[in-house]
């Protein structure tokens, strides 16, 4: 199963449609690249207007200030996913599993470090490769084994994959009766975990996929 495609000419991403047997309920997985062109934002904007539910990476736009003002700017034709995507201003209901909700207003070191954070962030977008490697269902067989890249791969996948299943199987068990198309969006990368948890966990399987371009190379 292949969720993001290289070739000479393009890169391009599998929009995925999982279904189960007994349940109405569906799963579409959109792998994300979060620098593309414009055009691969518009196209998964529409197609998310057909879901009911869209569980979603990183936080809502109003916690997202200074990475956008950064994302802003670019020397090339392509665009951050957090510019030239507002899903809010959609309509529909949105799970941000990573989101915390704090009792309390953040302190002055919080706020520090979400800025960090952001700049970081930011920086690795910047130096975005051309190219990707493509992205399947067999992708994170080899796993690091440098400490630092271990420790890095911890905190950009792996505990972000747990949030993610975590929540997907929330949401199964709670409105799986109910006619409800959940939109998975998401960086490719997290797409093998959620596809593991989906077919080995919960009986789905992929009923359609359809390829989108990212960016063309």
């Amino acid at each position: 199963m292949r969720f993001i495609e290289s070739s000479d000419t393009s890169i391009r991403s599998s929009v995925i449609t999982f279904r189960r047997p007994g349940t109405p309920m569906q799963f579409v997985l959109f792998p994300m690249v979060h620098i593309a062109e414009p055009a691969f934002y518009e196209e998964v904007t529409a197609r998310l207007k057909g879901t009911g539910l869209i569980v979603a990476e990183g936080y809502p736009m109003a916690e997202m200030k200074r990475l956008r003002r950064l994302a802003e700017y670019r020397l090339d034709d392509l665009v951050d996913q957090v510019v030239a995507m507002d899903i809010e201003s959609l309509g529909i209901p949105i799970l941000w599993p990573e989101h915390f909700h704090a009792d309390t207003p953040p302190s002055k070191l919080d706020e520090f470090l979400s800025d960090a954070g952001a700049v970081v962030t930011w920086l690795s977008r910047v130096a975005f490769p051309s190219n990707l490697p493509d992205i399947d269902d067999t992708s994170r067989k080899d796993q690091p084994t440098n400490r630092i890249a271990k420790a890095w791969n911890r905190i950009t996948v792996e505990d972000r994959d747990r949030e993610l299943i975590s929540a997907l199987g929330k949401i199964y068990r709670m409105k799986q009766q109910q006619p409800l198309m959940v939109a998975v969006l998401y960086g490719a990368y997290h797409m093998t975990a959620v596809a593991e948890f989906l077919t080995d966990k919960l009986g789905y399987q992929p009923v359609s996929a359809e390829w989108l371009t990212v960016r063309h190379t």
